[in-house]
């Protein structure tokens, strides 16, 4: 019997092991396993969502159990090391033997990146994204009378997401409260020249114009050195006072695939052929954040999940002796979410932004979600947030308009 393993349950693992399934249904002689530090299924793009208490967690969540066939092993387990040699997987629950495996089991945060990291928060699980959220409805509706200041470290499309979502949830805090009256500061620190560095410049023109009109303080090209008691230290020696801070860069490839003997590359992101298969290495594949695939730059779900679609077609195709084929990324359009009235998109070359971007932004995620059900709960979660927000028509929605015009210096002393 061939044993076939899937490590990681993200977007890659899960799409991976999906198409897997469906052509192995009807074969008594392979094993499918699915091994899973979570026992869920998360749409991790809308994570930002459930920390900024727009979504429930529930909504976004899959369990894997349901997800799969009977005939599919689903081990919720940890993944401590490969010994290459046998073949194996060990987990904390235990010895997993393959003949083929698929690597994707996505990024670890840098908790080295620099000093006070490690106690930085960071919506990447439900579980945190729960904690930010709690943390934050205390904050606004138990918190002192202080500035409440806030910085996100890393401007890629994580932090650039999380920095709108952010602010746009101060904003409903202050429509809900018009009597509230507490100085905000939000700042984003980006070692790279420029936010979304690993989208186009017109991605990056939108998404600094809209931040700086919601307020957000800027440092590119500056790197953080220390987080400490007297706030976050820059490397040109800047001083940022902030009480809270979010760590969304400094991703790393977890120390075990290195550890393992695997080729890495200088982040510990797997090294793989234009097959998706590990250089060196025949019977393994990697995909999603945990692989260098060439050509897929910026790294999102769309790529996630058409690798593990081609990992998964390539691995059936050497079980029958056919010819695998190379990945080749088809780019369905670039999403950026920039709050919860606008949005830009990247598509067929040209950007656009605004609330027609925003509601192109909803609908393909919406068709994303794997079951119905899903489809329709986040349907109604949006609905509902539009209904609950009499002031959504007076907010700012396109760079074009008026309201943007106006220089974040005057939109503060307003």
């Amino acid at each position: 019997m061939r044993k076939i393993v899937v490590l990681g349950s993200g977007f890659a693992g899960y799409h991976a092991a999906r198409t897997l399934e469906d052509a192995l249904l009807s074969r008594s002689r392979v094993k499918l396993t699915l091994i899973s530090d979570q026992s869920s299924f998360v749409f991790s793009p809308l994570l930002y969502n459930v920390a900024s208490d727009e979504l429930d967690p529930g909504h976004i969540t899959t369990p894997l159990d349901e997800a799969f066939d009977a005939s599919t092993e689903v081990l919720v387990a940890r993944v401590e090391r490969i010994d290459l040699a046998r073949r194996v997987l060990i987990t904390d629950r235990g010895e997993v033997d393959f003949d083929y495996v698929i690597l994707a089991p996505g990024t670890a945060r840098d908790e080295q990146a620099f000093e006070g990291a490690d106690r930085a928060l960071t919506p990447d699980s439900v579980r945190r994204a729960v904690e930010i959220r709690d943390r934050l409805a205390g904050l606004f509706e138990f918190g002192d009378q202080s500035p409440w200041r806030f910085a996100v470290v890393g401007a890629s499309t994580d932090g650039v997401e999380w920095c709108a979502e952010l602010a746009s949830a101060i904003e409903d805090v202050r429509a809900r409260n018009p009597e509230l009256d507490r100085p905000v500061e939000i700042s984003l620190i980006e070692t790279r020249d420029r936010v979304l560095a690993d989208h186009s410049d017109e991605m990056s023109t939108i998404a600094t114009r809209y931040l700086e009109h919601l307020g957000v303080r800027l440092h590119t090209g500056r790197q953080v050195v220390a987080w400490g008691d007297e706030g976050l230290r820059l490397d040109d020696g800047t001083a940022i006072d902030a009480a809270h801070v979010f760590h969304l860069a400094g991703r790393r490839g977890h120390t075990w695939v290195a550890e393992a003997g695997l080729p890495v590359d200088a982040l510990g992101r797997l090294k793989v052929e234009a097959t998706l298969q590990v250089e060196g290495h025949r019977r393994i594949y990697a995909v999603g954040d945990a692989a260098a695939v060439p050509g897929t730059s910026p790294r999102n779900a769309q790529v996630a999940m058409q690798a593990g679609r081609q990992a998964a077609q390539n691995l059936l195709a050497d079980l029958v002796g056919r010819a695998r084929r190379p990945f080749v990324y088809e780019d369905r359009g670039d999403f950026v979410t920039l709050g919860r009235a606008n949005a830009a998109l990247d598509l067929l070359g040209r950007a656009f932004e605004g609330r027609a971007a925003w509601l192109a932004y909803r609908l393909y995620f919406t068709a994303l979600m794997p079951q119905a059900f899903q489809k329709a709960l986040l349907l109604m979660d949006w609905i509902a947030l539009r209904a609950s927000r009499p002031d959504w028509d007076q907010r700012p929605a396109a760079l074009e308009s008026d309201a943007l015009k106006t220089s974040p210096t005057d939109r503060t002393a307003k």
